[in-house]
């Protein structure tokens, strides 16, 4: 089985460091970028199965990146990355974007984190697997 990839999106080039040097030894692919057109560049030239995105960047926020996301590749798993608690706007985009899980800032990789990203690369799979051919060209 090929190993899973992961594309985080924030607009603070530190919090994507951070990310980068703590995830280096982890069992997936990671994948970093810092504006929502970034990250859809990477979706259509990388084999991406789980988006982490934060919901406040500049030009596109994190609701109309996942938004596209589910319309442009309804396979691949949504995550938010917040460390604000907008809650009228978390409940919008998990009720209308189907989002996997809510992360907070600051982003901890401790077991609890691990586990929410190997459990988004199972779902993604098994998306992926239960999906006919037909739908994941669309």
């Amino acid at each position: 089985m090929s190993k899973g990839h992961i594309l985080f999106v924030d607009d603070d080039e530190t919090v994507l460091f951070l990310l980068k040097k703590l995830l280096q030894q982890e069992e997936y692919e990671c994948h970093f970028a810092q504006s929502g057109e970034e990250a859809l560049d990477k979706l259509s030239r990388l084999p991406i199965d789980v988006l982490i995105s934060d919901m406040r960047m500049p030009d596109m926020d994190g609701f109309q990146l996942l938004s596209i996301v589910k319309e442009r590749h309804p396979l691949v798993v949504r995550i938010i990355l917040s460390g604000y608690l907008q809650v009228q706007t978390i409940l919008a985009v998990i009720n209308q974007i189907g989002v996997y899980r809510y992360l907070t800032k600051p982003f901890m990789v401790n077991e609890d984190t691990r586990q929410v990203l190997v459990d988004a690369l199972k779902e993604a799979r098994r998306l992926k697997r239960e999906t006919p051919e037909r739908q994941t060209q669309a």
